[in-house]
């Protein structure tokens, strides 16, 4: 893919791209910005940044990296891959800043780049990043992307679900299937809470407990001094 494709280096980030797209380039590149300045800012700190790839692709060529059908982004550690998809038909609109096509295409980028900046997180601390929930990394990159954003929880009507259904990968896939349930909106409230109850810290503060207690949940515990079930009722009522 990279070798059929122009390129430009942005910071750690190169971007590979077809003439098609290549208006979307400054805006990527905007995005990109805006979503390394909401991560340093108070969610996660500075951290070691790694050569990264990003590649606009086609759906074939983001069925190669995810089994999940229908995605705008998909992020593989292993590669340092960000893919990005863009329908042609869309291109115009983003470029002329229409709201709801300019809108999802930098959510797609702030979201895939909050995943790589919480991959770059959890090394520092040197954690497995499996031992996080999917709730938990989901929801680190659902805040970034509305950061400084009033999102009104009662604008929403979805099944809460508890932490056990959110937290593994076959869990989470499960969960996106589910007549009733938004997983990315609900992780999205959930670290929020975290961070406006606990603190800006609190993420961070997660991340280093894990690695001390060898548990991310008895390091929320901890943090919070609640247990798991108590902390889960506590999170609906702060909302509703």
């Amino acid at each position: 893919m990279k070798d059929t494709r122009l390129k430009r280096k942005h910071d750690n980030i190169t971007i590979y791209y077809h003439e098609s797209v290549s208006g979307l380039i400054p805006l990527t590149i905007k995005s990109l910005d805006m979503a390394s300045q909401r991560v340093d800012s108070s969610l996660l700190g500075s951290f070691k940044k790694k050569p990264t790839d990003l590649i606009f692709m086609d759906l074939e060529e983001m069925d190669e990296f995810s089994t999940i059908n229908d995605l705008s982004g998909i992020y593989s550690d292993f590669d340092k891959l960000i893919g990005i998809h863009v329908y042609e038909e869309d291109v115009e609109s983003i470029l002329a800043e229409k709201e709801t096509p300019l809108f999802f295409f930098q959510k797609t980028i702030l979201h895939e780049y909050a995943h790589v900046a919480t991959h770059r997180k959890i090394e520092e601390f040197s954690v497995d990043y499996s031992d996080f929930p999917k709730w938990f990394v989901e929801g680190i990159a659902e805040y970034v992307v509305y950061h400084n954003t009033t999102v009104e929880y009662n604008s929403f009507n979805f099944d809460w679900l508890s932490f056990e259904e959110l937290s593994g990968y076959k869990e989470w896939q499960d969960a996106r299937l589910r007549d009733n349930a938004n997983p990315y909106l609900q992780s999205h409230f959930t670290v929020k809470y975290l961070l406006d109850v606990y603190g800006d810290q609190v993420v961070v503060n997660l991340m280093e407990n894990t690695k001390v207690n060898d548990d991310f949940y008895e390091a929320l515990k901890q943090i919070s001094g609640k247990d798991i079930d108590q902390l889960e009722a506590e999170i609906v009522s702060y909302y509703e």
